[in-house]
């Protein structure tokens, strides 16, 4: 499909009542652009402060000089849970989990069928309804064929044809699998952007994240996902063990980037012309926040350990880089730069730190004195339930709903060497007013535990996470830059779905396409000159 090679019709955005770049008189606004491209790039675990202290410390880097012609928002919030699946699904889509339908890529839905390659996930038997749903690096074809990757360079998968499909979830009436995109119950940009005769492309960490493409499976024509989760060669474990191995990792897609925005494919030997959507997340930042060493070295995060730096300097480098290429093909005036994040990362205040180590229980005995995990705990009276460790969070879906009262007593009363540190649970009413009706929603989980800020749901030694509701998990960094933008921050309380429907506001699009926006009501990032 072609870009969108001319400009955009931004004078009859105007004449139709909204405010476009180049054709009003906004403050905000110092000379004519017609937006054209958007690069969407995620650096998973930034939070505002981090954006903020990272351009006072480095006033010549290249955030800075973004931030000098950007509208930063200080006060971004994700969706709830913050994790890097509804997390990304908010920025292509405008949308919660209410409208997504996906709460985390590792999840479970009442009424579809067990994989073939994974008879262990279904609840009432291979055939019956009712499975844990996988999305992560486990559906790989490589993770499960052995041949995960070289050592040398990850398992470079390009979204849904890298993936197993016998590990994916069935359709109760069909039997077929169904892949990421089809368990995304809304529309993205990317579907609207394509559909409209543009090009698009995407990168992130696992063939999962197919997931963007949206319900049709084709709104990405060039989707580059190398496998983070590969293992390093002559490493201890895979690129997510240590940030020198991150930032390869990131810098495999920032290449890819590089190549599209000289109007090639993500291999860089085609031509197709630069995309009108694109872009891809960084993982180094998040890595050199979970890691023992890493983090930060003071409770506002405005110290940051030798690791975060690196994993900031990395992402200050490939937007650079990003920059010059895009000056270099004559595109940069016309190009909408967003940074954002998935997910933040808690705690910063590493004070905080809480670990508890809810291992996964293979075997359940009803007659264990003491259980140490939350399935086991519940199981030894009489209540089975499926559960997630969010990290940061916990997620309970009960085989029977009608015992749900009775887990949640049984969860006040359990010793915390069972189940762990609890601030509040959430159920019945009380989780009604964040999600759909579990009664009502098969994906819905019938229980969430939140335990106090601060704690990671870990067996090892990661010093922070993020899957939650914590603050810290929710507060991200959020900056809209172009060329012609006069420097401005905006307080205001916003949340990243509304960072979709402003990219299709900055293409000249209707924003009201997004399903999710229809259903939820999400509105255009306030501030901007468009």
């Amino acid at each position: 499909m072609k870009h969108l090679g001319s400009a955009l019709a931004l004078c009859a955005l105007a004449s139709a009542g909204l405010l476009a770049l180049g054709c009003s008189s906004s403050s905000n606004s110092n000379s004519s652009t017609t937006i054209s491209h958007v690069l969407l790039l995620s650096v998973d675990g930034m939070h505002p402060s981090d954006l903020s202290n990272w351009v006072a410390q480095n006033p010549t880097s290249t955030l800075a000089s973004l931030a000098s012609t950007g509208v930063t928002y200080t006060s971004a919030q994700t969706q709830l849970p913050s994790d890097s699946f509804p997390g990304l699904l908010s920025l292509v889509t405008g949308g919660t989990p209410n409208s997504t339908g996906v709460f985390y890529d590792a999840s479970f839905n009442r009424t579809l069928l067990p994989p073939t390659g994974a008879s262990n996930y279904g609840i009432n038997g291979a055939g019956n309804a009712g499975t844990l749903v996988f999305y992560d690096e486990s559906i790989d074809k490589g993770f499960n064929g052995g041949a995960f990757g070289n050592g040398a360079t990850p398992l470079l998968n390009t979204g849904a044809s890298s993936i197993d499909s016998t590990m994916l979830p069935l359709d109760p009436t069909t039997k077929a699998p169904i892949y990421p995109h089809s368990y995304n119950k809304v529309n993205t940009i990317f579907e609207l952007i394509h559909t409209a005769g543009h090009r698009t492309a995407w990168c992130d960490k696992h063939a999962a994240y197919d997931l963007v493409t949206g319900p049709s499976g084709a709104g990405v024509d060039d989707i580059f996902t190398p496998e983070i989760n590969s293992p390093v060669i002559n490493g201890d474990g895979d690129y997510t063990k240590a940030t020198p191995d991150a930032v390869f990792n990131d810098n495999l897609k920032v290449q890819a980037v590089l190549n599209e925005i000289a109007g090639f494919d993500h291999t860089g030997t085609t031509l197709k012309g630069v995309p009108t959507l694109f872009g891809m997340n960084f993982q180094a930042l998040s890595v050199s926040q979970k890691l023992k060493g890493g983090g930060y070295e003071d409770a506002a995060g405005a110290v940051f350990s030798p690791m975060v730096q690196t994993g900031l300097a990395s992402v200050d480098d490939a937007l650079g880089r990003m920059v010059s290429g895009l000056k270099t093909a004559g595109i940069y005036n016309q190009t909408l730069i967003i940074l954002t994040a998935k997910h933040g990362q808690s705690p910063i205040d590493p004070t905080k730190l809480v670990h508890f180590n809810d291992s996964a229980t293979t075997t359940l005995d009803a007659t264990n004195p003491n259980p140490t995990s939350v399935t086991e705990y519940l199981f030894s009276r009489g209540i089975q339930a499926y559960t997630n460790a969010n990290d940061t969070c916990y997620f309970l879906w009960l085989k029977d709903q009608t015992k749900t009262a009775a887990a949640v007593t049984a969860l006040q009363a359990g010793a915390a060497t069972a189940v762990g540190p609890i601030s509040s649970i959430l159920s019945g009413t009380t989780l009604k007013a964040y999600f759909n009706d579990p009664l009502l929603d098969t994906r819905v989980p019938d229980i969430i535990i939140l335990p106090p800020p601060g704690t990671v749901y870990t067996g090892g030694s990661k010093i922070a996470e993020h899957g939650g509701f914590n603050p810290d998990d929710r507060s991200v960094a959020l900056l809209l830059s172009n060329p012609s933008f006069k420097a401005a921050t905006v307080s205001t309380a916003v949340t990243t779905p509304q960072v979709a429907p402003s990219i299709l506001k900055a293409l000249s699009m209707d924003p009201t396409q997004l399903q999710a926006v229809q259903k939820e009501g999400t509105a255009v990032l306030p501030g901007l000159p468009f």
